[in-house]
């Protein structure tokens, strides 16, 4: 039996270990001090403040920090100038829509940047957040 389990280890990818200082899990439960998430093949595999962390796993070291999941907006113009942002009045009829494309790319990474992991987006012109969407 322990021969399958290490084989099985084995064929899985490598681990990495995040360690949190302070650990939101977004449900409502109270925050975890000293949390340890396990992720293996991009999926979380553990998380909790006893999950030991395997023998040759990698670690991130956020113990420092608080770690909590990735915001959702469900109503964004990433392919759109705000507010106040140059000539934004006139941004659709001025720019080429590959200029449109780019400002959504740009924003797109500000969003992402910000600590936002999904996003919709509600429409833009000449499909110009198409380039933003990652399958």
């Amino acid at each position: 039996m322990i021969a399958l389990l290490m084989l099985l280890a084995l064929q899985q990818g490598p681990v990495t270990a995040i360690r949190a200082g302070t650990l939101i899990d977004g449900t409502g439960a109270a925050p975890v001090k000293n949390a340890v998430i396990l992720v293996q093949d991009g999926r979380i595999t553990a998380v909790g403040a006893n999950v030991p962390v395997p023998a040759g796993a990698s670690i991130v070291d956020l113990s420092g920090e608080t770690v909590l999941p990735g915001f959702i907006d469900a109503h964004v113009h990433l392919a759109s100038h705000v507010i106040g942002d140059g000539d934004w009045q006139h941004a659709g009829l001025t720019e080429l829509p590959s200029q449109t494309a780019l400002l959504g790319a740009a924003h797109a990474q500000q969003t992402l940047e910000g600590g936002f992991t999904t996003v919709r987006v509600v429409g833009s012109a000449n499909f110009g957040a198409a380039v933003c969407a990652r399958p």
